[in-house]
């Protein structure tokens, strides 16, 4: 699975059982990224793609659903990657937001392998990270 993930400065992913921010680019993004393919998202994530495709597949633990070069965006407590994991796509706020949920650290022997930004729609600058074993 290519695990997809947005965090602020500090790692933090939720506040209060929410997202901490959203951005419209960031969505259109990893939407490209599903042309081909599977995006496995929770009923909570789901919600925030209003754009009309039949790439987005919902799954109460999509975790658990996404399969080898499936995407899963990951909008849920975690205390440790999942091994199924080939890819990790990081996108970050560049914002510092109150979290209480953190994703864990980039696992021990992954590398980043590309680093870009982009513009955001009410974001001034995202920044995309992917990782590979």
């Amino acid at each position: 699975m290519i695990l997809i993930a947005v965090t602020d400065n500090r790692d933090g992913i939720l506040f209060h059982e929410r997202r901490q921010s959203s951005d419209r680019e960031l969505r259109k993004r990893i939407l490209e990224r599903a042309k081909d393919t599977w995006l496995w998202v929770s009923p909570y994530t789901r919600r925030q793609f209003t754009e009309e495709t039949d790439r987005i597949r919902e799954a109460a633990q999509p975790l658990l659903k996404a399969g080898q070069g499936e995407l899963c965006f990951l909008e849920e407590p975690v205390s440790e990657f999942p091994e199924a994991m080939e890819i990790l796509i990081l996108y970050r706020w560049n914002r510092d937001y109150p979290a209480d949920v953190w994703l864990p650290p980039v696992p021990e022997g992954w590398r980043m392998v590309s680093k870009k930004d982009f513009q955001g729609y009410s974001h001034g600058k995202l920044t995309e990270e992917v990782y590979k074993k």
